[in-house]
């Protein structure tokens, strides 16, 4: 015997005591359970059995939630941002010449843009968002309560297993955003000073020009009227030719000083657009792993493991070879809706067992006669009150009342021979 948090195996809102609800759970079981037996199938048998879930804390107040059975293996694609916090501009980008400083631009970019890529994580256990979404809601009444070995399914995923499995998504909570965003901040400081720089050589090629302009005019008295037009003019060329070959020298540095700054603003453009993707990131991944878990604050620390039981009851038919069928947990609305069925997650749940175990029982289950409830002395008297409760609250009407009360008090004297 062991003591684990056990889940109820009716949830939502009702106004049913603890008491009313173990006749209600065997009656609705029951009920269901009658409802799918096949013509010619011979009703032998039903098991209540737990699915074992783990609970791994990521912040003390929610938990990842995988079930140790694994039934699924899955896989979890999350984007490459748990070494963005590496990266520091200053040091990777400090100063030096434009050159230098857009190689260590493109560099950084590459870096900060390679977090946008999705890297898969090995998810076993994996629970659909609305299966885990349905299973919270049974976490209102969850409890302690002493459950025998033989009516566990047994884990396939070990404590260990499932704290190191879920270790690359927890640490997604503890990647410092404050980093990040300090960062982002940074980059339009740092390259802004380089663009200065940029701009101071811009003027200082601008200057030279004035003052080469400047310097070739006063060198225009050398031309004299009194000179021959051919010597005039060998002197006119020569001024020129000088002048448009420092202006072309210029205006090819002048066009590198703008293209250099046109990469400039581009590369400062796609890094911050990185710096905005990778923060929206995170949080849609936070938003994410949450939708796998559960709040729980049971657990004080993080990666700490709980078990948690999730009630299963398993309804065995025979013709001539054996079928299974499982019957998850019901939420129940009564305000609403005045009625016990499976909601849209725990039918998948229902399914995803019946197509695994549907001819063998899941393992770990002992399928002895003690264990069958359909022998048990109390279970008739629980479902003839579960059955009362129904019809009261009119949740099933007074025919299926009757059609379900004969058939199932003829089992129970066929079951006990009278």
């Amino acid at each position: 015997m062991f003591e684990k948090y056990v889940l109820p195996f009716i949830g939502g809102r009702h106004p049913f005591t603890q008491a009313d609800l173990e006749g209600i759970e065997i009656a609705a079981v029951l009920i269901g359970a009658e409802s799918e037996k096949k013509k010619k199938e011979k009703f032998i048998g039903i098991y209540k059995t737990y699915l074992p879930l783990w609970i791994i804390s990521i912040d003390g107040r929610n938990g990842i939630m995988v079930d140790a059975l694994m039934l699924n293996t899955d896989h979890f694609r999350m984007r490459r941002f748990d070494k963005a916090t590496e990266l520091n501009p200053e040091r990777d980008l400090s100063a030096g010449s434009i050159s230098d400083f857009i190689s260590k631009l493109r560099l950084f970019e590459s870096k900060i843009n390679a977090y946008q890529k999705e890297s898969k994580f090995e998810l076993n256990g994996h629970l659909e968002p609305t299966i885990a979404s349905e299973i919270r809601v049974l976490f209102e009444h969850i409890q302690q309560q002493n459950i025998s070995d033989l009516i566990v399914m047994s884990q396939r995923l070990s404590e260990q297993g499932a704290i190191l499995m879920c270790e690359p998504l927890i640490s997604v909570f503890y990647v410092n955003v404050q980093k990040i965003l300090q960062d982002l901040y940074q980059i339009p400081i740092i390259v802004n000073n380089q663009l200065t720089q940029l701009y101071k050589e811009m003027g200082n090629v601008a200057s030279e020009f004035v003052s080469k302009v400047r310097e070739l005019k006063q060198n225009a008295t050398i031309v004299e009227n009194q000179e021959t037009y051919e010597k005039q003019q060998r002197k006119v060329d020569t001024l020129i030719h000088e002048l448009m070959s420092f202006r072309d020298a210029k205006e090819r540095g002048i066009n590198k000083l703008r293209k250099q700054e046109e990469e400039i603003n581009y590369l400062n453009d796609k890094i911050q657009q990185g710096y905005l993707n990778l923060i929206t990131s995170i949080f849609n991944t936070k938003k994410r792993i949450l939708e796998l878990g559960t709040p729980f604050q049971r657990l004080s620390q993080r990666g700490e493991a709980v078990a948690v039981l999730l009630p299963i009851y398993i309804a065995i038919y025979q013709e001539k070879k054996h079928r299974n069928a499982y019957f998850t947990p019901y939420l129940l609305d009564f305000e609403r809706k005045k009625e016990i069925k499976h909601t849209k997650g725990f039918e998948s749940l229902k399914r995803q067992f019946e197509h695994k175990f549907s001819k063998k029982m899941p393992p770990g289950i002992s399928e002895t006669q003690e264990y069958n409830l359909l022998f048990k002395p109390d279970t008739q008297q629980l479902f003839n009150d579960g059955v009362h409760k129904l019809r009261e609250t009119k949740i099933i009407s007074s025919k299926t009342y009757v059609r379900v009360m004969d058939a199932y008090n003829e089992f129970f004297r066929q079951a006990r021979g009278t």
